[in-house]
């Protein structure tokens, strides 16, 4: 059972890399979306 919870708080202390990748792609979408937006406003406002 100790075994198990001291798994389980390692392995919440330490983020997987798949999660890591996946939290990175979100991160460039969001700055993709975001220069993406300012483009446009940009463009509209011309």
């Amino acid at each position: 059972m100790e075994c198990v919870e001291w798994e389980e708080r390692a392995r919440a202390d330490r983020p997987s890399a798949p999660v890591r990748r996946r939290r990175g792609r979100a991160v460039l979408a969001a700055t993709l979306g975001t220069v993406a937006v300012v483009a446009l406003a940009v463009l509209t406002a011309l």
